[in-house]
């Protein structure tokens, strides 16, 4: 067997469904993965970045996926999502990160907040 062959039998045999037991993702099979994501909480964190007149300019939005968003044939299963939207273009997506952990799903929202809320300081200060 090639090279080639082991990564996508390692891909192909990767756990697909995954559920939050105390913010831990767990390795489920596909029925037990749909009654739990029917109702599942599923929502990490949320915050909208205001601008001086208390207009929301951007979404911070970071959820667990419950599937491996992790294509590549190595690393860790990517199974929470942030992404940040945008008001001015109708809350299409502008940024998007994933991360294996709660934990990092937390450190990551908390960057992209701070780098968003940037972009909105920096563009007052521009305009000063």
């Amino acid at each position: 067997m090639s090279n080639m062959d082991d990564e996508m039998s390692d891909i192909l045999n990767r756990p697909r469904h995954w559920i939050l037991k105390d913010q831990v993702p767990v390795p489920v099979d596909l029925m037990t993965w749909a009654r739990w994501f029917e109702e599942a909480d599923r929502v990490v964190k949320q915050t909208p970045i205001l601008n001086d007149h208390l207009a929301v300019i951007y979404e911070v939005s970071t959820v667990f996926l419950g599937l491996d968003h992790n294509h590549a044939p190595i690393g860790p299963p990517l199974l929470f999502e942030t992404m940040v939207f945008a008001s001015e273009t109708g809350y299409r997506d502008l940024d998007c990160r994933r991360y294996p952990t709660w934990h990092e799903a937390e450190a990551g929202h908390a960057e992209m907040v701070r780098d968003y809320q940037a972009k909105i300081d920096s563009t007052k200060e521009g305009s000063s």
